[in-house]
């Protein structure tokens, strides 16, 4: 692989994440759902190298059990998410393959933790549903949260995940995000599950301006297919490759 770290929007709240000896995916295999959803824009035969496989949660703009199970077939990749996910998949996947993180943990908690030759992965337990989990992944180069479908920032301890590169976080109203990016003060954000109506909104200079009053200083918006160089700048949208 080479040396550079892309993370890539595949839709939705999905990314692909390449480090110089990994390729990771969180959320990336889910349904598209009208208005809710985009479809994805990675196919799965796309797909050439998978080496782990994170699931925040068992919905189904988040995951969808098949892909995931197709995706592990042809690139042996270790999937990790809540218990309800990985029962889903335990009739069609190796044992070995699959990570259960524990379910039903305090908020905030670290729940499971797993170091590799590149890189750490730490789910801790957030807030959507029974089983929700965020993930902080830890990289030479990189330390990056995934939120998830998180609805209250407040339950994750700042000091647990701060210093961050990149923050993946949906702009959820009530969950206080304004002030958690404030207080994390992330290299870069990007704002995830954003229908194209949103992004569009977003294009004109309507969508913030309408779900709060203040922007952090860092953000970076990615419609699927889009790009972000975690070498370079990003102030506002620059850095993000399209």
């Amino acid at each position: 692989m080479g040396t550079g770290i892309s993370i890539t929007s595949v839709g939705n709240a999905g990314f692909r994440i390449c480090l110089p000896d990994a390729v990771l995916f969180i959320d990336a295999f889910y349904d598209g759902i009208r208005g809710v959803a985009d479809p994805p824009w990675l196919e799965i035969s796309g797909v050439e190298r998978a080496d782990v496989v994170l699931v925040t949660h068992a919905h189904p703009d988040h995951f969808n059990r098949q892909a995931v199970v197709q995706v592990a077939d042809v690139t042996g990749a270790i999937v990790v998410g809540p218990p309800v996910v990985l029962r889903m998949l335990a009739a069609e996947m190796r044992p070995d393959r699959l990570v259960a993180v524990p379910g039903r943990q305090p908020l905030g908690a670290v729940a499971w933790r797993r170091s590799w030759p590149w890189g750490t992965v730490t789910a801790i337990s957030t807030s959507h549903g029974k089983e929700h989990i965020s993930y902080l992944l830890e990289a030479p180069g990189l330390r990056l949260f995934h939120d998830g479908d998180n609805e209250d920032t407040r339950c994750v301890p700042i000091g647990l995940v701060d210093r961050l590169d990149v923050l993946l976080l949906g702009p959820w109203q009530g969950s206080g995000w304004v002030d958690w990016i404030e207080a994390l003060r992330p290299e870069r954000y990007v704002l995830m599950h954003l229908t194209a109506e949103e992004r569009a909104e977003h294009a004109v200079g309507r969508y913030l301006v309408e779900i709060c009053d203040r922007v952090p200083p860092g953000l970076c918006i990615l419609a699927p297919g889009d790009s972000l160089e975690v070498h370079s700048s990003c102030g506002s949208d620059a850095g993000c490759r399209r």
